[in-house]
């Protein structure tokens, strides 16, 4: 198979996953591709905002800052729109 061929049936096949993802709403800006594509977080679904307030009620422990860290993390892989 030439390259170009197989570089059809890649874009295809990417097109093709793109569509039958689910609708999501979109989160942040994240990035922006070298083709142009814009990449955005995932929504916050609020894990965030619960290991905030949960890590300033109290004396900062290293687990809440574990908690923090992997709610964050989680949020900011990035979807194409």
């Amino acid at each position: 198979m030439n390259l170009n061929r197989r570089l059809l049936c890649f874009a295809l096949l990417s097109v093709s996953v793109s569509l039958t993802l689910p609708a999501q709403t979109r989160g942040s800006l994240q990035t922006t591709s070298l083709l142009g594509q814009k990449l955005y977080a995932q929504a916050d679904d609020g894990s965030i905002a619960a290991a905030r307030s949960k890590l300033a009620s109290g004396p900062p422990s290293v687990p809440d800052y574990l908690a923090l860290s992997k709610a964050e993390a989680g949020r900011s892989n990035t979807r194409r729109r």
